[in-house]
């Protein structure tokens, strides 16, 4: 080879390497942006992704509350149901032991307050059985059940205790 012919391959041989190189550069940083905007897809991604689970972790624990919560109201309502259901047999013998007839209005009464113990019962086992889901608002229609609930068990109590038989007719 002459060194006409070494100095053509050799600015050849130079250009195919600074040519593509600059090439390359360029397509380096539009694959690096490109990365990039990857890169904080795939952050929008997760951070999207976590909020989720913390939010399907919240409903967890919240429903693990009610759960216990649930468990504990039941078994308290259950030992208030029963013991107005004594009260109201008591209530019932005492009116047997006066030895008279009790006025209608007296037995009147007790199957009314027996009737609203029975349909407390069936008021709380409603709820649980409608309420098998938790979501959004059922913390908030929990707490509103649970007030109104109490509410009707202390005045149905009350009404037991203020239930008197007038023994002197």
């Amino acid at each position: 080879m002459n060194k006409f012919s070494m100095t053509i391959v050799g600015a050849l041989l130079m250009g195919f390497t600074i040519f593509p190189g600059c090439q390359s550069q360029e397509k380096k940083i539009e694959e690096a942006k490109a990365d990039v905007k990857d890169a904080k897809e795939n952050v929008q991604e997760a951070k999207a992704d976590l909020k989720e689970v913390i939010k399907d972790e919240k409903i967890d624990a919240e429903k693990a509350a009610f759960e216990e919560e649930w468990k504990a109201f039941k078994l308290e309502t259950e030992f208030s149901i029963k013991t107005n259901e004594n009260r109201i047999d008591a209530l019932k013998a005492q009116m047997k032991r006066a030895g008279k007839k009790a006025e209608a209005s007296y037995e009147n009464a007790i199957v009314a307050l027996q009737t609203k113990n029975k349909e407390l019962q069936e008021k709380m086992n409603s709820y649980r059985a409608n309420h098998t889901n938790w979501d959004n608002n059922s913390k908030t229609n929990w707490e509103t059940f649970k007030r109104e609930f109490n509410d009707d068990m202390t005045k149905l109590g009350k009404a037991l205790k203020d239930f008197t038989i007038d023994n002197k007719k």
